[in-house]
């Protein structure tokens, strides 16, 4: 003859079950918002390094305005753009490995900045990249600092590239 459960056992059990979903929902719930919170923090790291990307290519046009400059008042107004401290102040909020280059990209710029200063002559009527382009040729010191400086622009975008690949491995 089968055994009788008491309406006891069958509230316990259906307690002891009901606790158990809620447990188990609670759980799931918790592990959803972990895997969103974990999503949406790789997105805004994708953005902020997007962003970075973005003003660096910005940083490239003012380079190439800058070699356009003819007239002293030109050159005064081809100053580094204030874009370089947006970039090392992103690199800074999320990516550490990209503080260094970043920092050092700024000074290049500066370093570039200085160097057509030191390649202008306002006597010339020539663009400014025509000639930095003259000073390579027959200057050896600007040969050198302008294949440093060079090195360190590249140095940059590896780095970008880089961290570009750890975020796909996130």
């Amino acid at each position: 003859m089968p055994h009788k459960i008491s309406p006891l056992t069958l509230a316990i059990v259906a307690g002891a079950f009901g606790i158990g979903g809620v447990v188990a929902g609670q759980v799931f719930g918790l592990l959803s918002g972990w895997i969103d919170r974990r999503h949406q923090k790789r997105l805004r790291k994708i953005r902020r390094l997007e962003k970075i990307v973005e003003l660096s290519t910005e940083i490239v046009s003012w380079i190439q305005k800058l070699g356009d400059v003819r007239t002293l008042d030109d050159f005064r107004a081809a100053k580094p753009p204030l874009l370089l401290r947006d970039i090392v102040l992103l690199a800074r909020l999320s990516f550490p490995d990209l503080v260094a280059p970043a920092l050092d990209y700024e000074a290049v710029c500066r370093d570039y900045h200085q160097l057509a200063w030191e390649c202008f002559d306002k006597s010339l009527d020539a663009s400014l990249a025509a000639q930095i382009g003259a000073a390579l040729v027959t200057r050896p010191d600007i040969a050198t600092r302008d294949a440093a400086i060079q090195s360190r622009r590249r140095r940059f975008d590896d780095a970008l590239v880089a961290e570009s690949a750890r975020l796909k491995d996130l």
